[in-house]
This record gives C-alpha cells, structure tokens and sequence, in this order.
C-alpha cells in the first residue's frame, strides 16, 4: 500500500517581514514528528539508507543547502521512489 506523504511534507509556511529582503519557508514543528515516524526508520541512523537523514533536515529553509536537501526529499516523493511499496 503506498502512503501519500509528499503533502504533509510541502506543508510550508511563507513566512515574510516588512524588513525582509527574501521570503524563508518554515516547516512546522509537528511534521518533524511525523518524519521520524514516517521516514526515521531507515534514514535517521549513523548508517541511514541512501546516505540520506531525515532527523537532522532543517525545519527552514533559508539556504540554498537546505532547499537542496527538501528538493531531493520532494523529488523522491513525486517520482515514487519513496516511500517504498511495502512500507
């Protein structure tokens, strides 16, 4: 049975201030959870599949390093490769 996750995932929230030259996008808190539920069986080891880890992905996105990390967690959904068939 194949889990939709993609959306919980691009929950994001556009946060930008009047000073603010650049938007960031924030990840709540609780999709953390839900990633270590989700994903962290496989990807928050010292030895974590595709050398990818899920617990230490930023919860915003500020930088061009971490919008690299979400994009690959986004690619990977949108192209089924995770989650896998039997999880």
């Amino acid at each position: 049975m194949r889990v939709v996750v993609g959306a919980a995932v691009v929950v994001f929230v556009v946060q930008a201030t009047a000073l603010a030259a650049a938007p960031r996008a924030v990840l709540e808190t609780r999709h953390r959870e839900f990633l270590a539920h989700t994903c962290g069986k496989c990807h928050a080891s010292d030895a974590p599949e595709a050398n990818f880890r899920v617990d230490d992905l930023p919860l915003t996105i500020d930088t061009v390093a971490s919008a690299d990390r979400w994009q690959k967690v986004l690619g990977a959904l949108n192209s089924g490769e995770m989650p896998p068939e039997d999880e």
